[in-house]
């Protein structure tokens, strides 16, 4: 499983492990591969080898959520500000009302992937609201892009800041 992602400066997604060098303040997502040549990991319990540290933006390095949108694609988040998937997430609960069934509340929002760090889950931040909405198995998902491939999904400024409001 891919668990990272950055974009490359002739924006490009490289996929594979995450690594920071903090004092030089640059990125590298390290693609690992099943074949000969290349590093071998000191703990390569697998038999598997690195190919090649890629540079990438540190600002566009997001994780993968676990999740997938309902046309298979990955979602990835990030813990920050920038670089997660914006989605359009629905979701909805059937309404009883002494055991009657009253219909359907449904609902849609565009939402940033992260990370919430004070709670430890993935969450979608509503974009343009101070809510957001925690990603659940059971909703549906469709990746509509990201802020660095179409930055005009992404207007300055539509991301409200956040509390720890949840929908």
């Amino acid at each position: 499983m891919r668990q990272y992602r950055g974009m490359t400066k002739e924006k490009k997604w490289i996929y594979g492990y995450y690594f920071a060098d903090d004092e030089e303040g640059t990125a590298f997502i390290i693609r690992d591969v099943d074949c000969t040549g290349g590093l071998i990991r000191e703990d390569d319990r697998y038999g598997r080898f690195i190919k090649d540290f890629v540079e990438v933006d540190p600002e566009t390095v997001g994780e993968f959520t676990g999740l997938h949108d309902k046309n298979g694609k990955e979602i990835y988040g990030v813990v920050g500000e920038k670089g997660g998937d914006i989605c359009k997430i629905k979701g909805g609960t059937s309404i009883f009302v002494g055991g009657v069934h009253q219909g359907k509340w449904e609902w849609e929002h565009i939402c940033m992937i992260q990370y919430q760090q004070n709670s430890c889950h993935w969450i979608g931040q509503i974009i343009g609201n101070i809510k957001s909405i925690s990603l659940l198995d059971w909703y549906e998902y469709e990746v509509i892009g990201n802020q660095f491939e179409h930055p005009d999904l992404f207007p300055e400024g539509q991301v409200a800041e956040k509390d720890n409001e949840s929908v």
